[in-house]
């Protein structure tokens, strides 16, 4: 499933932290668990 993510910005935050923040973003996205049957699958 596609996923669309906007990070808006209130001119609050440099943009070394907003692209900071992108890096994480990217992880969250991509975490795994582990199912019943004890393999890794997109959470």
């Amino acid at each position: 499933m596609p996923l669309l993510f906007i990070e808006v910005d209130n001119c609050h935050e440099t943009a070394e932290e907003i692209a900071g923040k992108l890096g994480k973003y990217a992880r969250f996205v991509r975490r795994e668990v582990k199912d019943t049957d004890g393999t890794e699958r997109p959470m």
